[in-house]
């Protein structure tokens, strides 16, 4: 199944259905918080500073919550606007000259995003 199709204004979330991207991010599976997030690690590599895993990374970093989940502490993330933050990553790059490895690296990036959260929806 390559295409996951969501209905919106509410119906998934009134159905029960933890849809939300916020949801996505702070899911635990097995003993692994944010298990389906695939940009819990700082990068490496030529692109770590400027790259779109930095950037979801660095967004992921900068909005966790500490909480407290049966005498562990964990890291939750309140909200997420995956697409807004796609457009934000987008606009940094306005007016500047595209590496084409960084492109390659931005794409495996977000076909890598894309992936987990088919995953994490079929999980569902």
């Amino acid at each position: 199944m390559s295409k996951v199709l969501v209905i919106g204004n509410g119906f998934d979330i009134a159905l029960g259905l933890r849809s939300k991207y916020s949801d996505y991010i702070n899911v635990m599976s097995g003993t692994t918080k944010n298990a389906f997030w695939p940009f819990r690690d700082l990068p490496k590599g030529k692109f770590s500073d400027c790259s779109l895993e930095r950037h979801f990374y660095d967004y992921f970093h900068h909005n966790l919550t500490d909480n407290i989940d049966i005498g562990k502490e964990f890291y939750h993330v309140k909200w997420i606007d995956i697409e807004a933050e796609l457009l934000n990553y987008v606009r940094t790059k306005i007016g500047k000259p595209i590496d084409a490895d960084l492109a390659m690296a931005d794409q495996h990036s977000f076909n890598n995003l894309k992936m987990m959260l088919q995953k994490y929806i079929l999980n569902l």
